[in-house]
């Protein structure tokens, strides 16, 4: 009898255990972290309703969104990398990948594009190439996408108020094509108060520094920063130079301490025409370099104003048109713990979905031809237009391994050149010199 119990119990237990092993085994879920260092609040918020969208696609998938924003934020994220802790899946700036793909802060792409029959082609040929590193010589062998590009595309063009243009006599309808009008049409619009003080300027062509002081000017002048085989840097050419000397025009004009004083006093930021007083829309200044997501903004603050949107003024009559097309890339740093849920989630932003909200939302040119195609097909307003012909022409910042040092020393080059503290010529040769050493040491390393 207790034989009997002994083997109906083990029985028992046996058919327990296969039993529950027949059951389903459940899937193991995964947070995927998404560091957006670029983004700002709405645009964090905006990820966040994705995140969501997401998870119902992908049930086993959460994705945790952790926002930041400028440069700082970059800085941490690097050196989460170099920690062993980085985030599953990045945004970082497209111009500067080449720096930190060289140092290994990065993973390539291509396994999961290629398994997964990923579009390449469909992104523009200008904006994969800045995250194209496969076959160069600065690069580790074996890779070739490390990033899907064009996240938050902005393309740069001239922004005018219409009613200061007619307020001063200038027609409303023709803005300045080059370098000489731009400073007539500046010198028209540009007041001063019973004091002598500037109480409106025509134009602030570095205002909000970044790529603007860096490289924007240099390159319109058709000025090359990088020797065409990566070994040099020229950021000392004649060109580049001539471009300073064109902004030292309006610092000569309207003096340095005054332009400070001015600027010191806006209410709002002028680049990106992020608050109701951006100093465009409030007629503070007649004329602004803005990039396409600052029509997002002046639909939500400004939805009144009456502007303008058309090509970059051009240093010469005759010379081409030229703006730069810049964007955000998607990546996946090196050391990520959970890469093929990373890439589901990177798949699902850069999808056709995703691309047409970013621009229903913040005017956000997709990085993809197809999602420009179906946009431009359906959108009704013409100052996207220039923003959208721009994409032809447009070109992205010098790619080199040294793309972060030579960005940052250029935009300090011109900070000081601005304030009248540094020769154009003196500061660039420097510049160059500085770049040149690094650049030459990293390239030593290729050669051995």
């Amino acid at each position: 009898m207790r034989c009997f119990k002994r083997m109906a119990i083990t029985v028992g237990i046996l058919v327990a255990v296969f039993a529950a092993s027949a059951l389903p085994v459940a899937a193991e879920k995964v947070e995927v972290w998404f560091d957006a260092w670029w983004a700002p609040g709405p645009i964090v918020d905006m990820f966040k309703g994705w995140a969501e969208e997401f998870h119902e696609q992908n049930p086993d998938i959460t994705v945790k969104v952790t926002p930041g924003y400028g440069g700082q934020a970059g800085h941490a994220l690097l050196k989460a990398i170099a920690a062993g802790t980085p985030p599953d899946v990045a945004m970082f700036d497209g111009f500067q990948m080449a720096q930190w793909v060289e140092q290994g802060a990065f993973q390539p792409l291509d396994p999961f594009i290629e398994r997964d029959g990923y579009d390449t082609d469909d992104i523009p040929v200008g904006l994969l190439d800045e995250v194209r590193f496969g076959g160069d010589f600065y690069v580790p062998a074996g890779a070739d996408i490390y990033g899907l590009p064009g996240f938050g595309l902005n393309v740069w063009q001239l922004m005018w108020n219409k009613d200061v243009f007619r307020e001063v006599g200038l027609d409303p309808e023709r803005p300045p094509m080059t370098w000489e009008e731009t400073l007539q049409y500046s010198d028209k619009i540009t007041q001063r108060d019973a004091r002598g003080r500037l109480s409106r300027v025509g134009i602030i062509p570095w205002a909000e520094g970044y790529q603007m002081l860096a490289y924007l000017w240099g390159m319109a002048n058709e000025g090359q920063f990088i020797s065409e085989d990566g070994t040099k840097v020229t950021c000392n050419e004649p060109r580049i130079v001539e471009s300073y000397e064109w902004l030292l025009e309006f610092i000569n004009r309207y003096g340095v301490d005054d332009l400070r004083r001015f600027e010191g006093g806006f209410a709002g930021p002028l680049a990106w025409g992020e608050s109701p007083d951006c100093p465009l829309f409030v007629g503070q200044v007649g004329m602004a370099i803005e990039a396409n997501m600052t029509v997002a903004n002046i639909r939500r603050y400004a939805p009144t104003l009456d502007y303008g949107v058309g090509p970059l003024p051009i240093p010469k009559a005759g010379m081409k048109p030229f703006t730069l097309s810049m964007g955000v890339c998607v990546t996946m740093p090196k050391g990520a713990k959970h890469p093929d849920e990373a890439w589901e989630w990177i798949k699902f932003m850069t999808s056709q979905e995703q691309w047409a909200d970013f621009y229903n939302d913040f005017t956000a040119m997709p990085g993809s031809l197809s999602a420009s195609e179906a946009i431009m097909a359906t959108e009704k307003d013409p100052h996207m237009t220039p923003y959208f012909e721009a994409l032809s022409y447009g070109s992205t910042c010098p790619k080199t391994p040294i793309s972060a040092l030579l960005y940052q020393e250029m935009l300090s080059a011109g900070e000081l050149i601005i304030a009248l503290k540094a020769a154009p010529e003196k500061t660039l040769e420097d510049v160059r010199a500085k770049c040149q050493a690094e650049l030459d040491a990293i390239l030593a390393k290729y050669s051995k």
